[in-house]
């Protein structure tokens, strides 16, 4: 009889009842909850800054090669194509170069060799290039005439990104070296 009595359950042992252990599970589950979606926002925004990075040096490495490159401009009649959606120019060592925004991308071409892209994900429709004379009047008769090239003074070449979402607009002014004029009257 003492035998059965010590395989019975004895109530002094300490344990979970079945209801202390539920409420432990939903707690628990609802912890892990919390954090996932904690967890799951903090990653998006690690991804979207990512992207923004990406799109923004790819961006900022077109824009930096143009402007350093139309500020070499040759002197005389350089610009032999400008629209606002092209310009092509030769530089002061005699290279002709054609920057172009088409088809969701800003191309560079040199010396009527093949497109290079310098950048994609471009808003082509929201991108371009305007183009004001030394009086500060802008130039929108598409394409400029030889005259109205000839007296372009500064280009402002506005590029729109768009990258998973995220949009990134440059606008920059370029004054060529050789047309620098004082804006002080």
């Amino acid at each position: 009889m003492n035998l059965c009595r010590s395989l019975r359950y004895n109530q002094s042992t300490k344990g979970f009842s079945l209801i202390e252990m539920v409420v432990g599970i939903g707690i628990s589950a609802v912890i892990v909850g919390v954090l996932a979606v904690t967890l799951a926002g903090s990653l998006k925004a690690v991804s979207n800054i990512r992207n923004r990075k990406e799109i923004s040096l790819k961006g900022q490495v077109a824009v930096s090669q143009f402007l350093r490159e139309f500020k070499m401009l040759g002197i005389g009649s350089s610009i032999l194509t400008a629209t606002a959606s092209e310009l092509e120019f030769t530089n002061r060592w005699g290279k002709t170069l054609d920057y172009t925004l088409s088809g969701g991308s800003f191309y560079r071409k040199e010396n009527s060799g093949p497109n290079s892209v310098l950048c994609d994900s471009v808003v082509t429709a929201a991108s371009c290039f305007a183009y004001w004379d030394s009086n500060r009047v802008a130039l929108t008769s598409f394409p400029l005439s030889q005259s109205d090239r000839d007296n372009v003074w500064w280009v402002l070449l506005t590029l729109d990104l768009r990258y998973h979402g995220q949009t990134i607009r440059y606008v920059e002014n370029v004054f060529p070296e050789n047309r620098k004029f004082s804006i002080i009257e």
